[in-house]
């Protein structure tokens, strides 16, 4: 199992002020002291979280197409739905993260 760490996220300040019920849609635009504090929240948000991420990779002993299962070599099964079965098709890993 891999560990990521560093990983770079970016605080959208449209979608935050989508949430506070401004949008592009509306006709209501937040005024300038909304956006201010609005700024200032978002760079704080960054400290408030320290984002990482794992995943593993295991080899795939058999891809069962009728029933949407994959038998993994580590002896764990999983099923799909069709679509995603048909993705894997010739693929000798899968990764989860």
């Amino acid at each position: 199992m891999k560990i990521i760490k560093n990983v770079k996220l970016k605080i959208d300040e449209e979608e935050v002020l989508r949430y506070q019920g401004y949008s592009k849609k509306k006709v209501k635009n937040p005024n300038q002291s909304i956006l201010q504090i609005t700024e200032e929240e978002i760079e704080r948000g960054y400290n408030l979280f320290e984002p990482q991420g794992i995943y593993s990779s295991t080899k795939i002993k058999q891809i069962s197409f009728s029933d949407g299962r994959v038998d993994l070599k580590n002896g764990f099964s999983l099923n799909f739905s069709n679509s995603i079965i048909n993705l894997l098709k010739g693929a000798s890993y899968l990764v989860l993260g």
